[in-house]
């Protein structure tokens, strides 16, 4: 991307836009709601300073570039609050600005996570397609980080009006809570590897102190108590029932889609009988047979039942690997099925997982 005559990382360019927005939303806050302007620069210049030093200091520490943003989050609202009690000015006021410019910030930092191919989603019947060499390559994969990127942007228009109609604190408790539970939706559909600890990622641990400091912030009036909790509610719920959101845990893996297409290959040139033939690829059973003038395929998750789009993306990789479009699948009971016509023409082996796969499939 070329700004100012210069090419610059989409990320980099992503956060200066962002940068440069969300310091103007909280400038602007600031001034609406009364408070001192050189208190809101000071805390707008420690928190850019204590982002950029963190992620230098993680950097060295762990030897590589990796940045959590939830605790850059965490980092910038610490650092802020000490600074405001310092000079003596209203710490929650003055975090209410800075929390809605932050929003706007993290709402440009995950579109360019999207251009830089990170933080990106499990295997999905639609969303991105990244190119030969990436990671993610060649399954198309939910389009998380503009979803997060939404939540971002809504969380600062939110927080822009409850700052400056509610309490001091209400926004920053109604942000931090809120990203919290929905944080921990999201990571259910996170493709790319993360470390975890007792079955968790970083960014669902860092979503258990984001709720108390939320809860803190907005621990003003009876209001603000009650809408504290409501939210801590709705968070408890939301964690307890992680799994079973969108039904996508366990999800569908890239070697389950590798498999399928290689199983698509084998039917294509095995002569089946009305005898059932089975399969197992990593926790789904599959079954073919041939019925009337045609091969039933079905497909089973034992563990849990497939959604719509689980079955078509698995049927749609079947499809490629036997040469011949599937029509759509039907759900019989636990199972879906579809009918695969005789004499397919199997893809040949070097484009199942090249571009031939992903044209068919789509793209952004």
């Amino acid at each position: 991307m070329l700004l100012g005559g210069r090419a610059v990382p989409v990320f980099l360019a992503a956060g200066l836009v962002g940068l440069a927005g969300g310091t103007c939303l909280h400038l602007a806050l600031a001034a609406i709601g009364g408070l001192s302007l050189g208190v809101a620069l000071a805390v707008q210049a420690l928190a850019c300073i204590g982002f950029v030093s963190f992620g230098l200091f993680r950097r060295w520490l762990t030897g590589g570039e990796r940045t959590v943003l939830l605790e850059h989050v965490l980092l910038a609202l610490a650092l802020s609050s000490g600074l405001v009690f310092a000079l003596g000015a209203p710490v929650r006021a003055h975090l209410d600005a800075l929390v809605a410019g932050l929003c706007v910030f993290l709402a440009c930092g995950r579109v360019g996570c999207t251009a830089a191919g990170c933080c990106y989603g499990r295997p999905s019947s639609f969303g991105i397609r990244y190119p030969d060499g990436h990671p993610a390559h060649p399954h198309r994969r939910f389009p998380v980080q503009l979803v997060a990127s939404a939540v971002w942007a809504t969380l600062a228009g939110l927080s822009s009006i409850v700052s400056l109609a509610g309490s001091p604190g209400a926004a920053t408790g109604v942000v931090l809570v809120a990203y919290a539970g929905i944080r921990v939706v999201l990571e259910a559909q996170r493709g790319d590897p993360r470390p975890r600890w007792a079955g968790l990622s970083s960014a669902e641990w860092l979503a258990v102190p984001m709720v108390l400091v939320g809860v803190w912030a907005a621990g003003g009036g009876p209001f603000d108590l009650a809408l504290a909790a409501m939210a801590s509610a709705a968070f408890g719920v939301l964690w307890s029932q992680r799994r079973r959101w969108l039904r996508l845990r366990p999800p569908i893996e890239p070697h389950q889609l590798d498999a399928a297409m290689r199983l698509g290959r084998e039917l294509a040139g095995t002569e089946l009988s009305s005898e059932v033939r089975r399969w197992t690829i990593g926790g789904l059973s599959l079954a073919a047979s041939v019925v009337d003038d045609a091969v039933l395929i079905s497909i089973d998750r034992p563990s849990g039942g497939l959604v719509d789009a689980e079955a078509a993306l698995l049927f749609d990789a079947i499809g490629f690997g036997a040469g011949v479009p599937l029509g759509r699948p039907a759900r019989r009971g636990a199972f879906w099925s579809v009918l695969l016509p005789f004499a397919p023409t199997p893809a040949p082996e070097q484009e199942i997982f090249g571009d031939r796969y992903l044209s068919r499939t789509g793209g952004a």
